[in-house]
């Protein structure tokens, strides 16, 4: 009598705990003047988003070059912005929560304007969208 087995899957798919993590370049986070204090910003204002929702807040994952690399900014990205195509160039921490309302909100329209709800000045925050005609 042959001997069978229920084979199973090598790939298990789970569901995380979590949010999708956020990813920085921690090479543009070395290079601009207010780095960690950058990266503290959108840490808290990612967390204080978290439990106002109730859920635990997304990881900050610092990666290698994404190879944008903006003058003056920091690049971010998470899940949501990555499906949008959009990468976010922080100037500053001062952009931290239009980053962190950004980088968690999944069906944002990507023709939303850029502005900051506090000034009528122009947001430290800007979007960037790689171009498939460069070659990188």
């Amino acid at each position: 009598m042959a001997k069978t087995s229920a084979k199973t899957s090598a790939i298990t798919t789970i569901r995380p705990r979590r949010a999708a993590p956020v990813f920085v370049c921690k090479k543009c986070l070395k290079r601009v003047d207010d780095g960690p204090a950058l990266k503290r910003e959108l840490k808290s204002e990612l967390k204080r988003r978290s439990a106002a929702q109730g859920v635990k807040r997304p990881r900050v994952i610092m990666t290698g070059c994404m190879d944008i690399c903006p003058k003056r900014a920091v690049v971010a990205a998470s899940g949501a912005t990555l499906a949008r195509g959009e990468y976010l160039l922080l100037a500053d921490g001062d952009g931290a929560v239009e980053a962190a309302a950004l980088l968690t909100q999944p069906g944002l329209n990507q023709s939303a304007p850029i502005t900051s709800p506090n000034s009528s000045q122009a947001s430290p925050l800007k979007r960037s969208s790689r171009m498939a005609s460069t070659g990188k």
